[in-house]
């Protein structure tokens, strides 16, 4: 019996492990992290950086010094004499630039003088047919409507007394299937002097363009009793004179006056402004009926 003859094949060799060289670590990694280091550091960062940390500090100072004056009261002397800072507003009307309307001193307009409402800022002179109107306080204001949406969504106020009878007035309406919706109402004295710039730049002049739209501290607006109004089921027609064709105008004029509203600026008007049927005012309290009532005895051709 004949034994296998022995394999020549020899068993194969493991295949060599591949070299890791580790990169040791710079004696820099240890340094850094020793107190002296970090303390050297901290003050290499001080000295680089307080300086610029205290011009900052100034300059904030001295841009942020005018916004304290105008909304901080600064009292000096006595406790019962006090000197107030004027209001935001106020300086605003004082620095206006173009499209602001200044009210003539009393020097160069002999037969009138500055309009004062006790507690109130002075107001100015009528211009261009329209009366001189304060700013009513914010804190007599509320929300009666929201106008248009996305970005161009604002949400527009009245004098407590004006919006909730416009509210009741509305209501009414819809009982009778009109749809009266607030387009504008409240408009503080920047506000009005943006559009009056936008108007005078269309019209090419202040008194052109006064006739369009009122020239700041002259609209009714200010008062928060005057609103803009248009017709729900024809919104085309916002503010333009298609709007005296609507069932809301007149629905308008047969009722508005139970509520206590009226139209500012009808046709062929004393103060030469364009006839606007969507501006209605409401003069149903004494005070609302006081601020308005120059408006009865206005001549042609005022201011």
């Amino acid at each position: 019996m004949t034994q296998p003859a022995p394999s020549s094949s020899k068993p194969a060799a493991a295949s060599p492990k591949p070299t890791v060289w580790v990169r040791p670590r710079p004696l820099g990694w240890l340094r850094e992290r020793s107190p002296h280091f970090i303390k050297v550091q901290s003050r290499r960062l001080r000295s680089k950086f307080l300086p610029l940390a205290l011009g900052l500090v100034c300059l904030l100072t001295v841009l942020g010094l005018p916004w304290v004056q105008a909304h901080l009261p600064l009292r000096t002397g006595d406790s019962s004499q006090s000197a107030i800072t004027p209001p935001l507003s106020q300086v605003v009307r004082e620095k206006a630039g173009e499209g602001a309307i200044a009210a003539p001193s009393p020097a160069s307009s002999p037969g009138h003088t500055e309009d004062r409402d006790e507690g109130r800022t002075p107001r100015p002179l009528p211009r261009h047919g329209h009366l001189a109107f304060a700013e009513a306080s914010t804190a007599n204001l509320m929300v009666v409507a929201s106008y248009s949406q996305d970005v161009a969504q604002r949400f527009e106020r009245l004098h407590t007394d004006a919006g909730l009878a416009l509210l009741k007035m509305i209501d009414a309406a819809r009982l009778e299937g009109v749809w009266i919706v607030p387009v504008s109402g409240f408009r503080d004295y920047e506000r009005q002097t943006r559009l009056f710039r936008l108007k005078t730049q269309q019209y090419g002049s202040t008194e052109a363009a006064a006739r369009a739209v009122a020239p700041p501290g002259h609209s009714e607006h200010h008062t928060g009793y005057a609103v803009d109004l248009s017709d729900g089921l024809a919104r085309a027609m916002d503010v333009s004179l298609s709007f005296g064709k609507t069932a809301a105008f007149q629905w308008l004029m047969r009722r508005a006056a139970q509520f206590g509203f009226e139209l500012s600026f009808p046709e062929h008007n004393a103060q030469g402004v364009n006839y606007e049927p969507w501006h209605w005012r409401y003069v149903g309290t004494p005070e609302a009926r006081r601020l308005f009532a120059p408006a009865a005895t206005v001549q042609p051709g005022v201011g």
